[in-house]
Parts: structure tokens; C-alpha cells; sequence
């Protein structure tokens, strides 16, 4: 994430974001990072970060590290929060190592019998980082505060931030794209999915520009891979390269082979009670990349109807989806009326309803957030 110029509102806010997003979303990281010279803003926002749990939370310089409790609905909540600046390395270390024996770091199964514990650690060194993170792989977050000058005066009110989100649970945009091929995800799945990706990607990017805690890279590639075992839930699937019945709906240039055939086949048989997005966080998961698979997941539309909240990265690529019918970018309406047809029910009309509420509470969520219009979104398909 590129630097943001906040004042202490936007501050508030993305404190506010990244304690909700660290709640919701575990696979994101649970252990932050706060980086920047004195005065430049971490305390305020750990401050912030804590108050979101119902928590108070100074900065432990004296004590090096402290541990606050909360609760957030059902779950309870422990903050680790440290401040290694007084303390030498060896200290630091061992302060570290009892506290993260005490207070592990759990996956997202396991909360319901475990609190979660999340860390906000000021001036960790780069080599404990390595030591007690990167080296088992625990995704983490660090967000870096620094003054704003104007002239030779330092700004009281503004400051900037920089936010790295580092996850060895997520794939690249490049890691998501060769898995398209990988699992020969057919061409006219890949036009939808690009539409998707530019609407998700347009709504990442706004989300970021008015410095909330979003990764960018992790919505690309969970809109890229949204769909790229879509067939598991189509009706039928070609049985061979002369299966002229079924290959008409596929794309003219699409090299439909026997052998691509039995690969499709094989994967449908799989996964043939379970929903494509279900299908293809099972497939990231075997991969161990939870974080993508979590985003994939949740594109599924009667998730919205699930009671855990959902990350600034599974909306974007939630509302993208039902903004594109195929290839074409659409209206809520236009989408969820094309699915009504497709998949007639009894109760349709009631379920639709309640849908497309959900949906423009998303929406709107998103508009206020990114601080875009409708206008905005349309420009990326009808401004040339």
C-alpha cells in the first residue's frame, strides 16, 4: 500500500478497519507491526485499534509489553501490545518468546474454542520479525507512521502512513493467474472473470487512495480465481473433442481436446455436490494459501447472509461478482434477475428481495468508504 496523507479522523478509521478486518479476517494477519519515529502516531493508533474491542491501551514503554482483554460479540479478544524501544535485544527476545508461548497465534477453526490473540508490537526489530514471524510463516501486517513537514514546520494534525501486508497464505496475481491455466478454466469463464477483477480491483484501489487496510494483490487474485473451477457447476460438460452438442457453448478458439475434456470431468466429479467457490478454497487450501481461498469463498452468493462479517477484500470481490452477468458489467438488478431465471425457486421472489438488499448495503458500504459514485465505476467500461 502507498502512502496516505491522514489526519487524526482517518486515523480513527483505519484503526477502526484494521480491528475489524483482523476479527473477521484471521487469515489476514493477527500480528501488526507499528513502525515510525516518536511521535508520529502508533500509540494513537494502537489507542484506537483497542478501543474498537472496548479496551484501553497505552503504550508500555517502561513495561515493554502488555496484555489487554475484551470481548467482540462471542469472541474474546487478547491484545499483546509491546513497545520494544528502552529494551535491549536479549530482553526483547525473551519478553517475546514467554509472551508468545502464553498467547498463540490461532487459525480461524480454532477460535471458538480459544481466544484470539492479536499482537501490536513498536519498534520489533527486523531480526525478531524473522525470528518469530517470517520464519513460521505467520502473516503480518506493518504499517509505517511519519511527519508531515510544511516548510520546516512539522504538521500536529497530519500525518502519513504506508501499509506492507506481508502473507505467506496469499497468492500473487501471477501465482492466481497460472492456476487459471493450471486448472484450464474455459475462455468464456475468463472473460467474466475479468470484468470481475476490474470491478474489484477498482473498488480495492478506492478503498486504498482513502487509506483504509485493504490488500490489493489479495483481491486480485481472489477475483482472478473466483471462477476458475466454475464448471463443477455446469450441467454438462463436453464428453469429447466431437461432442458438437455441448461445445457450442464454449468459445469458437477455444481448444476443446479429449484430454481437456476428461480433466474437467474428473474435477466436476470431485466437487460435484459442492458449490465452485467452496471447490476452489478446497483446491487453495490443499495448497495451504487460506487467505485467497477465504476470499474465493465467500463470493458465493448466500454468503452474504452469514453472520460473521465480511473483510474490506471479500466485498470487493462479493460485489464485483454481482456486478458482471458473463462478460458484461451490469447492474445488482440486471445480475440477480439472470440468476432468478437460471435458478428458479418457490421462494425466489422473497429470497431476491432480502438479496438485493444485502447487496446494496454493500454497495453503498463500499461507496462511503471508497468515496466513489456509480459515475466513477462506469467510467472503467464506458469511458474510452
Amino acid at each position: 500500500m502507498n502512502g496516505q496523507k491522514v489526519d487524526i479522523k482517518k486515523l480513527k478509521k483505519l484503526a477502526e478497519q484494521l480491528a475489524r478486518r483482523v476479527l473477521c479476517f484471521p487469515e489476514g494477519g493477527q500480528v501488526i507491526f507499528l513502525k515510525g519515529e516518536v511521535g508520529a502516531g502508533k500509540t494513537t493508533f494502537a489507542r484506537f485499534f483497542s478501543e474498537y474491542f472496548g479496551v484501553s491501551s497505552s503504550s508500555p514503554t517502561f513495561s515493554i509489553i502488555e496484555v489487554v482483554s475484551g470481548k467482540h460479540k462471542n469472541t474474546d479478544i487478547n491484545i499483546i501490545h509491546a513497545d520494544f524501544y528502552r529494551a535491549t535485544q536479549e530482553r526483547s527476545e525473551e519478553v517475546l518468546d514467554e509472551y508468545r508461548d502464553e498467547y498463540p497465534i490461532y487459525s480461524r477453526k480454532d477460535f471458538q474454542k480459544q481466544a484470539q490473540n492479536i499482537y501490536l508490537l513498536e519498534w520489533i526489530p527486523d531480526e525478531m520479525k524473522q525470528e518469530f514471524f517470517y520464519d513460521y510463516n505467520i502473516p503480518t501486517i506493518e504499517i509505517e507512521f511519519s511527519h508531515i513537514f510544511e516548510g520546516e514546520e512539522t504538521s500536529s494534525e497530519w500525518r502519513n502512513i504506508e501499509i506492507v501486508f506481508k502473507n505467506p497464505y496469499s497468492l500473487s496475481v501471477g501465482e492466481a493467474r497460472k492456476l487459471l491455466d493450471v486448472y484450464q478454466t474455459p475462455l468464456h469463464v475468463r472473460d467474466h472473470i475479468e470484468v470481475v477483477r476490474k470491478i474489484a480491483v477498482f473498488c480495492a484501489e478506492k478503498l486504498r487512495e482513502n487509506a483504509l487496510p485493504i490488500d490489493c494483490e489479495l483481491v486480485e487474485s481472489g477475483a482472478i480465481l473466483h471462477d476458475c473451477v466454475r464448471y463443477v457447476d455446469f450441467p454438462k460438460l463436453p464428453q469429447n473433442a466431437d461432442d458438437r452438442e455441448q461445445i457450442q457453448y464454449y468459445k469458437p478458439e477455444e481448444n476443446i481436446t479429449d484430454k481437456k475434456c476428461a480433466f474437467w470431468e474428473r474435477i466436476k466429479s470431485k466437487y460435484r455436490t459442492v458449490h465452485h467457490a467452496y471447490a476452489m478454497q478446497d483446491i487453495l487450501l490443499s495448497m495451504h494459501f487460506d487467505a485467497t481461498g477465504q476470499v474465493v469463498k465467500s463470493h458465493y452468493t448466500g454468503d452474504i447472509f452469514r453472520s460473521e462479517l465480511f473483510s474490506l477484500e471479500e466485498m470487493c470481490v462479493y460485489y464485483a461478482d454481482k456486478r458482471a452477468l458473463h462478460d458484461t458489467f451490469v447492474t445488482i438488478q440486471e445480475r440477480l434477475i439472470d440468476g432468478a431465471k437460471r435458478y428458479p425457486r418457490e421462494d425466489a421472489m422473497a429470497k431476491q428481495n432480502d438479496l438485493l438488499q444485502k447487496i446494496l448495503a454493500f454497495e453503498h458500504e463500499l461507496q462511503v468508504l471508497g468515496a466513489w459514485t456509480e459515475n466513477d465505476i462506469q467510467k472503467i467500461f464506458y469511458e474510452k
